[in-house]
């Protein structure tokens, strides 16, 4: 690492622990003692952030388990050679067993706080802002950029630490159709999620799919973003059913000083779960019980990521390429039978009656468009 890096840290030490202790100069010639500028200095540090305390002994074998899962490659015995030398700066010690000994800060050691991140930590951040940053309150993400730097920071002055690449190999990849997502506004965006954090109604102008431009008084439930798209669950007005809205689609939004109506039974994780976004088909039977006639690698595919817990593979004689029926409890929704198209002729709908003679029919309409 440069030296400019340590300077700062070291000026980060000097600022934090002269408003608060009287130990901050002992602490800081501790550490040059330590050998703030060599290669080390950064695995020690860890070191010291895994020992427990009193109540909380850790051995060697544990303590070498922790920094290699932090990405640091260090053996037993240096391991054991850092200890010893740390235990001469700083208030740590152990229980005097010979063959294992557990290592602790003293019960009246000074409270330590390091600076920089753990190698995992940052890596974290690094994944949050690659694949998170939506989900997050616009305000609290620009609380969070002194972080993402301080994560790009750390990990480009340690690349010999394993995690430091980690980024590079873990990618989070989709196999549907990419679409350009569409924009949001972000004096929008931070509005909609300063009232759903605050819990204020929402004064918008929104530019409805089917009815066009509407003013609306909204009740903001929870956010949740679909393939790219967000949307704001809500309610509008007194009314009690849930609403989907697209962001994008707002042309205006204020933040109102009333309180937002509470949807007594509302609950976001059971909403998504019975199929909320998958565009359940109304006046319709909510469960059904989806039967099948697949290929081999369907089947073989639905063994790995199955419809149901209640799913069953078996064999089935027939003189077709379809060998196996497929059975289970599935939602009744629009994109199971979207699933069931983007099969063609290599899947047969046998139950429930109702959506093989819908599956007829959409046959028929095909073979008359395309003949």
């Amino acid at each position: 690492m440069s030296c400019g890096y340590w300077f700062t840290m070291i000026i980060f030490f000097v600022n934090k622990y002269l408003s608060f202790k009287t130990i901050a100069c002992d602490i800081i010639c501790r550490l040059f003692k330590e050998g703030i500028m060599s290669q080390s200095f950064n695995r020690k540090m860890q070191t010291l952030k895994s020992i427990g305390f009193n109540t909380n002994k850790k051995g060697v074998k544990q303590i070498h388990s922790e920094l290699v899962g932090e990405g640091f490659n260090i053996d037993i015995r240096t391991l054991q050679r850092d200890i010893n030398s740390l235990s001469k700066s700083f208030d740590i010690d152990n229980d005097g067993n010979k063959d294992q000994p557990g290592w602790f800060w003293k019960k009246n050691a000074d409270t330590l706080s390091f600076p920089g991140m753990q190698p995992s930590v940052a890596v974290t951040f690094k994944l949050v802002e690659a694949y998170l940053k939506q989900t997050f309150p616009p305000e609290t993400l620009k609380n969070l950029k002194r972080y993402f730097v301080e994560a790009d920071s750390y990990l480009q002055n340690n690349p010999s630490n394993k995690l430091a690449n980690w980024e590079n190999k873990v990618s989070i990849v989709s196999r549907s159709q990419p679409f350009i997502n569409p924009v949001v506004n972000e004096d929008i965006l931070i509005t909609v999620y300063e009232s759903l954090l605050e819990e204020k109604q929402i004064i918008a102008h929104y530019n409805s799919k089917d009815g066009g431009p509407s003013n609306y008084d909204i009740n903001p439930l929870g956010i949740v973003i679909v393939d790219g798209v967000i949307y704001l669950l809500c309610t509008l007005w007194n009314y009690t059913d849930i609403r989907q809205l697209a962001l994008h689609r707002f042309v205006t939004a204020d933040k109102s000083k009333v309180d937002a109506i509470p949807s007594q039974h509302f609950n976001l994780k059971e909403y998504s779960n019975k199929g909320g976004f998958l565009f359940p088909l109304e006046e319709e039977e909510e469960l059904i019980k989806l039967v099948l006639l697949v290929p081999d690698w369907v089947a073989d595919h639905l063994e790995e990521r199955a419809l149901s817990e209640d799913q069953i593979i078996t064999e089935h004689e027939n003189n077709t390429n379809r060998k196996f029926k497929v059975t289970a409890t599935v939602l009744n929704t629009a994109q199971l039978r979207w699933w069931i198209s983007h099969y063609h002729a290599l899947v047969e709908v046998l139950e429930p009656q109702s959506l093989r003679e819908q599956f007829k029919k959409q046959a028929k309409a095909l073979h008359n468009l395309y003949s």
